[in-house]
């Protein structure tokens, strides 16, 4: 998690530059283990990087994304929100606030309208500055390219049997009550 893991710039770009969720997604098709935004401490490092640049740059001032990484919707994505439906009545979160109806209702909600269905498109877009809801009639993106990620039918198969030496150790420390030696191990024998 900390181990200063480098970043591919050319992800963090496509990234940093994608014009909404489609884009993104069509971006995490080429992030694997050594394409990617980089660990924590690396990404840190380049926002406070960027946060700290002189604002009076030759191409202009730099351009920070407001970024949702806690990948609830997808890899590398901005902060996003439903695309709202404003012709239909506001109803209220479990607080009593009043919000609009997003357009598709995600697998989450709780007694929607419009039951989640697997073959629904989700509906989003990315927020800020400039960045308008298209509601329910607007793309999500201008991209044309639709990508289905093809899931397994059934899981991968496991190995038959583990290896010897891990099961005799998990053996050895459920039978022995501790996470130590071995019952009649030795420290001299080097078990631990």
């Amino acid at each position: 998690l900390f181990a200063d893991a480098g970043q591919d710039p050319s992800i963090r770009d496509a990234l940093e530059s994608a014009a909404g969720p489609l884009a993104a997604d069509n971006v995490g098709l080429s992030v694997g283990p050594e394409n990617n935004l980089g660990d924590s401490v690396a990404f840190s490092k380049y926002l406070i990087w960027l946060t700290t640049r002189d604002p009076n740059q030759k191409n202009g001032a730099p351009q920070i994304v407001d970024w949702n990484l806690d990948a609830d919707r997808g890899y590398g994505y901005h902060d996003w929100d439903w695309n709202r439906d404003p012709t239909l009545d506001p109803v209220e979160d479990p607080e009593g606030n009043p919000y609009l109806q997003p357009c598709t209702w995600p697998p989450q909600a709780d007694d929607p309208p419009v039951p989640y269905t697997l073959n629904t498109r989700l509906q989003l877009h990315w927020t800020g500055p400039g960045l308008e809801d298209p509601g329910c009639n607007g793309d999500v993106c201008t991209d044309d390219v639709v990508i289905e990620i093809a899931r397994p039918s059934a899981p991968p198969p496991r190995r038959a049997t583990p290896r010897a030496s891990t099961t005799r150790a998990r053996q050895t420390r459920i039978s022995s009550g501790t996470t130590g030696r071995p019952r009649g191990a030795s420290r001299k024998s080097g078990s631990s």
